[in-house]
């Protein structure tokens, strides 16, 4: 952020810039995002038979089914462990919109948090 003011137009306050100097830009999570030959067909909300997006494909679906799975990963994640069980949430976006993957086909995306900014070298390296 910082290298985007020119000091020689703008100051900011000390206060303000010692704390921008200090903030964590790291992060904890990233994105994958997959190109589908159909749609996801869940255990629990199965697809409909025409291969159409159900509401079980319009929303956002979560990965993890307890908070101390939650707590797992961010726990491993502290430590420099990728997490065993990584929290996932995971869209659709072509279930709303059919212009985004030809027909029958489909685009998801996977968030997955908790993974460590860095890994502690006695696990492995990224």
């Amino acid at each position: 952020f910082l290298e985007l003011i020119d000091p020689s137009v703008a100051t900011l306050p000390p206060a303000f810039e010692r704390h921008l100097r200090h903030v964590d830009y790291s992060c904890g999570a990233f994105k994958i995002n997959l190109a589908l030959s159909g749609l996801p067909n869940f255990a629990c909300a199965p697809s409909p038979a025409d291969g159409s997006p159900g509401p079980q494909h319009r929303g956002t679906i979560h990965f993890e089914s307890t908070m101390e799975e939650i707590d797992a990963a961010y726990r491993e994640a502290v430590r420099g462990i990728p997490a065993t069980r990584p929290v996932i949430e995971m869209t659709i976006p072509s279930a709303l919109d059919d212009t985004l993957a030809p027909p029958g086909r489909h685009v998801c995306q996977l968030f997955v948090q908790f993974a460590p900014y860095d890994v502690d070298p006695a696990v492995g390296s990224w």
